[in-house]
C-alpha cells in the first residue's frame, strides 16, 4: 500500500469511509 503515494486527506477520507461501511454493514446485519 505504501507503493501508492496517497495524499494525506484522501487517506484519511478513505479510512473514514471504510469505518462508515463497516458501521452500516453491522447495522444492516442487526436490523
Amino acid at each position: 500500500m505504501s507503493k501508492f503515494r496517497t495524499p494525506e486527506p484522501i487517506r484519511v477520507a478513505d479510512q473514514l469511509s471504510r469505518q462508515e461501511v463497516r458501521r452500516v454493514e453491522s447495522l444492516s446485519v442487526t436490523a
